[in-house]
C-alpha cells in the first residue's frame, strides 16, 4: 500500500497567508508586542480528498480599534484566499465560523480579538 502525501500544515499556510497583515506567531509569547496574530489548528477533518481544518486567529492591538482593524484584516485575508496559490496547497474554500470577537486581556495595555475560521485544501500535486 502506497500512502498519500501529508496535506499542507495549516497553520504554517496561515502565518504565510497573514504575514502581510502583521508579525505572525503559532505561539502566544510571554511578552506581547502589538499588533500581534497569533494562529493555531482547533480541529476539523478531512474526507481523504479534502483536509477541513478549523483555526483560532486572536489578534492582539495596543488599542480595541487596531485590535478590531487587524481581526477585520485578518478575516477579509482569509477569506479571499480561495484559488490565491499560497505555499504549495490548493485553497478552494474559506468561511467564518465565529466572526471577530473582543475578548478581554489581562494587559490592560493591550486589546485582543479572536475569530474562528474554516478552510478545504488538498494536497500539493
Amino acid at each position: 500500500m502506497e500512502l498519500l502525501g501529508a496535506f499542507p500544515d495549516i497553520e504554517d499556510l496561515a502565518m504565510e497567508l497573514l504575514e502581510p497583515a502583521g508579525p505572525t506567531v503559532l505561539a502566544t509569547p510571554e511578552v506581547i508586542t502589538p499588533p500581534l496574530i497569533v494562529i493555531r489548528r482547533t480541529g476539523g477533518f478531512d474526507d481523504v480528498i479534502t483536509d477541513t481544518p478549523r483555526i483560532q486567529v486572536d489578534v492582539f492591538g495596543s488599542t480595541r480599534r487596531q485590535a478590531a482593524d487587524l481581526a477585520e484584516t485578518c478575516r477579509q485575508i482569509i477569506l479571499a484566499s480561495p484559488a490565491t496559490g499560497i505555499g504549495h496547497a490548493s485553497i478552494d474554500q474559506a468561511w467564518t465560523e465565529t466572526a471577530p470577537t473582543f475578548v478581554a486581556y489581562d494587559d490592560r495595555n493591550t486589546q485582543r480579538y479572536v475569530a474562528t475560521y474554516g478552510l478545504a485544501l488538498r494536497r500539493a500535486r
